[in-house]
């Protein structure tokens, strides 16, 4: 992948488990600014997936180029403030930092461009979201069977288009999906689960190619109590 001037490539690296038993994917990536060559090259293996993820390469590249942006925005603020240490200015060796932050535009291009990919065809609604006290079976689950087995257990709460006449009805729809800062996002087609540890949050939304013209049935659709499909207005 070619992002500005900097060449990145990525591979998968095999299952990594820790001394606690999470379970981890692990990736391999080297990254060279092809306009400056004196440079170097920087190798490394370094990189880990969500507890219990999946192999995913595109999410992987997603990482690294959001690490490779924190690196390069806090050598811009070494720019401002010399002699000052920004937590994010040695994620690298500090060449790449400094790369990054001179492919910021690019960087930026690139993000969206992801986003984008993810987003472009279709609206989402969410089915459920959980937080409070109740979030905990939740995050238990996650965290020893992974986020498809989440999927699995949440997706019984969607019933189809009883579900969607009921996102419409309470503007629980979405054009985009829903992003912010310590958040995780696992894609299951049709679902897509959000979650943040940190925050005790978790939330699954489903992938629709249209909504009906017609006004939304007036039915009412009931809920468990304490449960929402309202995400937070932060996300």
């Amino acid at each position: 992948m070619k992002i500005g001037s900097l060449l990145v490539s990525l591979r998968y690296d095999g299952e990594f488990r820790s001394r606690s038993g999470e379970r981890r994917q692990r990736y391999a990536y080297r990254i060279e600014d092809l306009e400056n060559p004196d440079f170097g090259i920087h190798i490394s293996s370094d990189l880990m997936s969500a507890a219990h993820a999946d192999v995913d390469l595109v999410d992987a590249l997603r990482t690294l180029t959001s690490f490779l942006a924190a690196a390069g925005e806090a050598y811009s603020y070494t720019l401002r403030l010399p002699g000052s240490e920004p937590d994010n200015l040695h994620l690298f060796p500090l060449w790449v930092a400094e790369s990054a932050y001179l492919n910021a535009d690019e960087m930026a291009i690139f993000h969206a461009d992801a986003a984008d990919a993810v987003n472009r065809t279709a609206r989402w609604i969410s089915i459920v979201f959980l937080q409070g006290p109740e979030v905990e079976e939740a995050l238990e689950l996650l965290n020893k069977q992974g986020p498809n087995a989440l999927v699995v257990c949440l997706a019984k709460q969607d019933f189809g288009e009883e579900t969607t006449r009921s996102a419409v009805r309470c503007g629980h729809v979405y054009e985009r999906l829903p992003s912010s800062d310590g958040y995780h996002l696992h894609h299951q087609e049709p679902y897509a689960l959000i979650y943040n540890p940190d925050l005790r949050h978790v939330g699954l939304l489903r992938q629709i190619e249209h909504l009906a013209r017609q006004s939304p049935s007036p039915d009412r659709i009931s809920q468990r109590p304490g449960r929402s499909a309202a995400l937070p207005r932060s996300l």
